[in-house]
């Protein structure tokens, strides 16, 4: 019995921290208005509380934008954009 092994296999893995990295978030801690920015179009961005509830979300067609946070309580939450996740805190 003869068996062909191909060894050309290709792999990867998201570099989730580079992601991550890639989106800028500012005013952080915010009180009223956070900026979002990435090098490309943010599509989403999106708040969701520490359990994982989405409370927030709006269409960003542009690699930027301002996001009024000033309904939310104060606390920690996570924001996705662009891919990525980060902290945002609520002061």
């Amino acid at each position: 019995t003869e068996i062909d092994v191909d060894n050309n296999l290709t792999t990867g893995v998201t570099d989730i921290n580079a992601a991550a990295s890639a989106v800028t978030v500012y005013p952080n801690p915010a009180h009223d208005f956070v900026t979002v920015s990435a090098p490309t179009a943010l599509g989403t961005v999106e708040i969701y509380t520490l359990d994982g509830s989405k409370i927030l979300g709006i269409a960003a067609d542009a690699s930027s934008a301002t996001v009024d946070v000033s309904t939310l309580s104060g606390g920690i939450y996570i924001l996705r954009a662009a891919g990525a996740a980060t902290r945002l805190v609520k002061r």
